[in-house]
C-alpha cells in the first residue's frame, strides 16, 4: 500500500475529526478500515477515541460494537479505554424494562462483535 496514501486518508481522518463533519457511523467505519489497514494504533485513534467519548450517547449499539472491535483489534487502545467503551455499549444494548428486568435491545451481530471483542482484549468479569 502506498505511505503516501496511507499518510493522506489518515490526515483526513483527523482534519473530519476537528471539524465535526463525520457523523457517528462514518467515524466507526473510518476508524475500522484504518485498523484493517494497519494505521489504528497511532494518535489518531487516541484522538478519535477522545471524541467518541464525549459524545458516546449518539453511537449506536452498532457503532459501539464495531468500537470494541477496533479498540480489540488495533494495538494501542488502553485496557482503561477498552473497559470504558464496554460499560458504555452494555448501557446502549440492554435496558430495563417497566418492570425492572434486563432487556436485550441489540441484535445477535452486535452482541457477537461485542463478546469477541472482549475476550481478545482479554475481559473476562464483565
Amino acid at each position: 500500500v502506498n505511505a503516501a496514501l496511507l499518510f493522506g486518508l489518515s490526515e483526513s481522518v483527523r482534519s473530519a475529526l476537528s471539524s465535526d463533519s463525520l457523523l457517528p457511523g462514518q467515524l466507526v467505519s473510518m476508524l475500522w478500515s484504518l485498523t484493517q489497514l494497519g494505521l489504528a494504533p497511532s494518535p489518531l485513534l487516541s484522538e478519535a477515541l477522545s471524541k467518541v467519548a464525549r459524545e458516546v450517547e449518539k453511537y449506536s449499539p452498532r457503532d459501539l460494537a464495531e468500537l470494541l472491535w477496533v479498540c480489540a483489534a488495533a494495538e494501542g487502545c488502553s485496557y482503561a479505554t477498552f473497559r470504558s467503551l464496554l460499560r458504555h455499549a452494555v448501557k446502549t444494548m440492554v435496558k430495563k424494562d417497566s418492570e425492572g428486568r434486563s432487556v436485550v435491545v441489540a441484535g445477535a451481530q452486535e452482541l457477537s462483535v461485542a463478546v469477541w471483542a472482549s475476550a481478545v482484549a482479554g475481559v473476562r468479569d464483565e
